[in-house]
C-alpha cells in the first residue's frame, strides 16, 4: 500500500496496488451514488457469483467483452482472482468474436447470471495476485493493418498505476469514463485506477453529452469532485448550450 499527497494542503490518497486486492479493502461505500455508478466496496457478492460459476469451468485464458462496467468489473477479479487470464476483444462484432474464441479455453456469458451460492462457507478465499502473471491481453484497433494482442502483466500495470496515482490524485472524486474499459486507456483511467483508490466511477451511461452532464450532477450531488476520462474528439463534440461550466469537471 502507498499514500501519496501531493502538497501540504491536498488530502491524503491511499493507494493500494494491483496485486493487494483492492477491491477487497475496506474502503468508504458511496450510498447516494446510483446503482450505475460502481465503488469497490459493493463488487464483493458480485465477484464471489462469478467464483461460483467459474469453479467447475477450465482455467487459462477467457474471452470478456461486457459493456457495462460492474459486470466487467467482477469478471475480470474473479478471473484474476482464479488465476485466469481475462482476453479483451476491441470491439463486440460477431467476427471479432468469433475469431478470438478459438484461440481461448472459455467465453464468459452476458447471462445468465450467475447464482450467488447460498453458504458463505463456499465462497473463495482469495490470496495475493502473483506480480509476474498475464493479467490481460488486449487487442490494438486494427486501424492499420489486422488488430495485434499484446499480453500484460500485473506488474506492468501497476507501474503504470503507480504513475497515475501521482500525476493525477483522486481523492474526493468520482470518475467518469466516456472511453471504453476494453482498451488499455479505459482499462487503466476508468477502471483500474478508481479501483486501487477507492474512488466510485461510473462507465457506460456516460458516452452522450446530456448522460455526461447527468453524471457530472450526480457526483456533485454526492460530494464528490468529477473527473472525466476522455478523447479529443469526444471532447470537440461537447454542446455549448449544456452547463460545463457549473458542474467544474477535471477532463483527462
Amino acid at each position: 500500500m502507498a499514500v501519496t499527497s501531493p502538497d501540504a494542503e491536498s488530502p491524503v490518497v491511499t493507494f493500494i496496488s494491483l496485486t493487494q486486492l483492492p477491491w477487497r479493502a475496506a474502503f468508504a461505500r458511496h450510498e447516494s451514488l446510483p446503482s450505475h455508478w460502481v465503488c469497490g466496496a459493493s463488487l464483493a457478492s458480485h465477484i464471489d457469483a462469478w467464483h461460483h460459476w467459474l469453479a467447475d469451468k477450465p482455467t487459462g485464458r477467457w474471452l470478456l467483452c461486457q459493456q457495462q462496467p460492474v459486470a466487467f468489473c467482477a469478471a475480470l477479479i474473479a478471473l484474476w482472482e482464479s488465476g485466469r487470464v481475462a482476453v479483451l476483444p476491441a470491439d463486440d462484432r460477431p467476427e471479432t468474436l468469433s475469431r478470438l474464441a478459438s484461440e481461448v479455453d472459455g467465453i464468459l456469458p452476458d447471462a445468465p447470471k450467475p447464482q450467488l451460492p447460498q453458504s458463505a462457507e463456499t465462497r473463495p478465499r482469495v490470496a495475493p495476485l502473483d506480480p509476474s502473471a498475464t493479467a490481460v491481453v488486449l487487442s490494438t484497433s486494427g486501424s492499420t493493418g489486422n488488430p495485434v494482442q499484446l499480453a500484460k502483466r500485473f506488474d506492468q500495470l501497476e507501474a503504470e498505476l503507480s504513475a497515475h496515482a501521482r500525476l493525477w490524485p483522486l481523492a474526493d472524486s468520482g470518475v467518469i469514463s466516456q472511453v471504453s474499459h476494453q482498451h488499455i486507456y479505459g482499462l487503466l483511467t476508468g477502471i483500474l485506477h478508481p479501483l486501487c483508490t477507492g474512488a466510485p466511477f461510473c462507465g457506460g451511461k456516460s458516452r452522450y453529452p446530456e448522460a455526461l452532464m447527468a453524471r457530472l450532477q450526480e457526483a456533485d450531488a454526492a460530494g464528490l469532485h468529477p473527473v472525466v476520462v476522455s478523447s479529443p474528439a469526444q471532447l470537440s463534440r461537447l454542446p455549448e448550450h449544456l452547463p460545463w461550466h457549473a458542474a467544474n469537471p477535471d477532463f483527462s
